[in-house]
């Protein structure tokens, strides 16, 4: 089981959509690009906005959600695997959020081994070939706990120059964390809504890539495509395929490179994806 978390201490960088995406896309990229059977897939919404536990959630699970959450695995020791519910998807369970996960951080704080209580819990969860983390915008003790059940961390990054100057603070959050878990690795840096058309983007990507070469995975840029998958409960890669060819390079791309982080490389199939540019 791999574990991957979206991580930023700055808000409005598409953690929540980069998640969403990513865990939906998986299988459709096995299938047909790595030519491998379905994964199972667990998507874990830790950020008290509840954001991706309204896009993933259908309307029969709701009041099993309100009952058992990651809220409730924290605040009430409730066992981690009753908070697990269907999503929309085939083969993709979700761990929903709650706004009294606003809760946890001061809970947490005052508690012996409360950043690692998501990482004790999910290794004893079985069935699952890959566990996808929502994070909140900071970097208190949910993320924390996101940190130390990880191995690998995404940092999504607007184009903007306050994003940069929040991303030597997250990077450095995420070194700190290796005290909880030393095999947890920085995957990369996303550029997610990026428009091209504009010097300052442009100007951002530049010294993303020279100031960070190591940690650059993806450059996405802002299509109205990604946000209509999203509300349409279809894996992305089929909604957008012939809609948007611009969208499905980006997101064959990211996913592209992030298989091959991970190490997992299967037969690979025709339609290549773009290189970062």
């Amino acid at each position: 089981m791999k574990v991957i978390s979206f991580i930023n201490m700055k808000g409005g960088t598409g953690k929540t959509t980069l998640t969403y995406l990513l865990a939906t896309s998986i299988n459709f990229y096995r299938r047909n690009r790595l030519e491998l059977p379905d994964a199972r897939i667990l998507v874990i919404d830790s950020d008290p906005q509840t954001n991706l536990t309204m896009k993933m959630l259908p309307e029969e699970f709701k009041s099993n959600a309100e009952e058992f959450n990651l809220a409730t695995f924290y605040l009430q020791n409730h066992p981690l695997e009753n908070a697990i519910t269907p999503s929309y998807f085939k083969n993709i369970d979700l761990i929903p959020s709650d706004v009294s996960l606003g809760l946890v951080e001061q809970r947490l704080t005052t508690k012996i081994g409360g950043q690692l209580l998501l990482k004790q819990h999910l290794q004893q969860l079985k069935g699952y070939d890959y566990v996808i983390i929502d994070t909140p915008p900071n970097i208190g003790t949910l993320t924390a706990n996101a940190i130390a059940a990880s191995h690998y961390v995404i940092i999504p990054l607007t184009p903007d120059t306050m994003a940069l100057k929040g991303l030597e603070y997250t990077i450095s959050f995420v070194n700190e964390g290796m005290i909880l878990n030393p095999n947890v690795k920085i995957m990369g840096i996303v550029l997610n809504l990026v428009d091209k058309r504009y010097l300052t983007h442009r100007a951002v990507i530049d010294l993303a890539k020279k100031k960070y070469p190591e940690y650059l995975l993806a450059v996405i840029s802002r299509r109205a495509a990604y946000h209509k998958v999203v509300e349409a409960h279809e894996e992305p890669l089929t909604a957008i395929a012939t809609s948007d060819k611009g969208a499905r390079a980006d997101l064959l791309n990211f996913l592209q490179v992030v298989f091959e982080r991970m190490g997992e490389h299967g037969q690979e199939k025709a339609e290549s994806a773009r290189e970062v540019s």
